[in-house]
């Protein structure tokens, strides 16, 4: 799903559905808007619209505070820190 801002897009969020959960898969906004309410926006219209009542799941980098407050706005708890490369990791979030 987008987000356009005067016929541009400014962001989108994509997901996938496997079994009964359904994973972010990206979140993103284009640097120029960011700051504008548009992560949150695509969030809030996902959860209330495409995973309505839905076990849901995303990841994003341990030390990205922005997002990480962003998603447990909308109630999602850490799960688990996964390294990925030496000293690189990121945070498992889920909401039920």
């Amino acid at each position: 799903m987008g987000y356009y801002h005067d016929e541009v897009l400014a962001g989108f969020l994509s997901n996938e559905l496997e079994e009964h959960t359904y994973s972010i898969c990206r979140l993103v906004v284009h640097p120029i808007h960011f700051r504008k309410g548009i992560a949150k926006a695509l969030l809030e219209y996902f959860l209330n619209h495409v995973g309505q009542n839905r076990h849901s799941q995303v990841s994003t980098g341990a030390k990205n505070e922005p997002a990480l407050r962003l998603y447990k706005q909308f109630e999602f708890k850490e799960v688990k820190d996964i390294e990925i490369a030496p000293d690189v990791y990121l945070t498992l979030l889920e909401k039920k």
